[in-house]
């Protein structure tokens, strides 16, 4: 028995471990599209279905939990290591905190406690499908590349908010006015990040000619920045798929 629950769950052999593969991952979706609708002043008027509904989620994702840690050859090994049983245990676990123990749970715990459980729950998706190995594969053949973008993204950030800081400065009858949107230079780094990643929200820009002729190196610059890492993580996607596929 407990070989045949360690295939179907975990190796996913068969037409039922596949059946199960796929409810299972159906069930995490719309417990996470559950809670997106509860928070919709809309649908307030159900809060009780979505508690109901929320009470069968749990008692679906306890009893997998159960299930595959029942199966394991070394049970605390795999609870304690394994990544995926790790944020199947956070996906659960706060439900009951909170239901067991309310009068110790505040407003801001409980949140601390809802967010917990609805980002392991939909990190879940990744055990049923490949999403995370993929993924694990490509940061290992690109960590070195993606380090070394990062840290260029910083330095450019950094000159790209100190040169926007002493760009927006005017000069007016020897009296110096700086744009209140670049005051200190938290403000300037805040733009320098929006505008190299081509966000652009328009909260902060520059108004004087030096600052706008800067901005736009920095618009340029940031379009090279954000093609550069994404073709470099598009091609180790690719190769990983490849590779993958080759191995079926």
């Amino acid at each position: 028995m407990k070989q045949r629950i360690y295939r179907l769950l975990e190796l996913q052999e068969g037409f039922w471990g596949k059946a199960i593969q796929w409810f299972v991952t159906v069930a995490i979706l719309l417990s996470a599209l559950t809670f997106i609708l509860e928070t919709v002043p809309k649908f307030k008027d159900y809060k009780s279905f979505f508690r109901c509904s929320e009470f069968v989620f749990i008692g679906l994702f306890t009893i997998e939990y159960l299930l595959r840690l029942y199966s394991q050859p070394k049970r605390a090994k795999w609870a304690l290591t394994n990544p995926f049983a790790i944020i199947d245990f956070f996906a659960i676990v706060p439900f009951y905190i909170e239901l067991l123990l309310p009068f110790f749970v505040d407003a801001r715990m409980l949140r601390l406690l809802r967010l917990i459980r609805v980002v392991a729950r939909i990190l879940r998706v990744g055990r049923h499908r490949d999403t995370i190995d993929v993924l694990v594969g490509v940061i290992r053949k690109t960590w070195k590349e993606l380090t070394t973008g990062i840290i260029l993204a910083v330095i450019v950030a950094l000159i790209a908010s100190t040169g926007i800081y002493y760009a927006e400065y005017v000069f007016i009858e020897d009296d110096i006015i700086r744009n209140d949107n670049f005051s200190d230079m938290a403000k300037c780094l805040w733009w320098s990040v929006v505008t190299l990643t081509t966000v652009g929200y328009g909260d902060v820009y520059p108004t004087t000619i030096l600052g706008k002729i800067f901005a736009t190196f920095v618009m340029l610059g940031g379009i090279a920045m954000i093609a550069l890492p994404s073709g470099l993580i598009a091609g180790a996607f690719i190769e990983e798929i490849r590779e993958r596929s080759g191995k079926r």
